[in-house]
């Protein structure tokens, strides 16, 4: 894995999604050895933790836009936060399947392309 690379990709993503949506403030997007994500809207960082780069292309990219809906809306995990990041992702070609606030499956052209349950993360014993 170049880190320095995908950062970059994730940093023109990152960029992409916001001008998607009218924003012409970027964050900064950082890959950290970190247990989860974080937007700090004060300092404009966005942390994706390592370990999600070996969940896939689909869950990273699902990460990456739950933590720009964060700095997008300025806000929590609310109901209008769900249907925008629901909205981005759908533009992603990605369908999120729910478990209250994070994702629990994610879906592409009906076909699941992440499924928690068979995570290599989410389930090391």
């Amino acid at each position: 894995m170049d880190k320095i690379k995908l950062q970059k990709e994730l940093q023109e993503q990152a960029e992409k999604i916001c001008r998607e949506n009218n924003m012409i403030d970027f964050p900064n997007i950082h890959l950290k050895y970190n247990r989860r994500g974080h937007t700090n809207l004060n300092t404009g960082h966005i942390s994706i933790p390592i370990w999600a780069i070996q969940e896939g292309e689909n869950f990273i990219t699902y990460y990456l836009i739950h933590e720009v809906t964060h700095w997008i809306l300025s806000q929590s995990h609310t109901l209008e936060f769900k249907r925008k990041e629901t909205e981005i992702l759908n533009r992603h070609n990605l369908e999120p399947i729910y478990s209250k606030v994070y994702v629990k499956m994610l879906l592409k052209d009906n076909q699941i392309v992440w499924d928690k349950k068979t995570s290599k993360i989410y389930n090391r014993t």
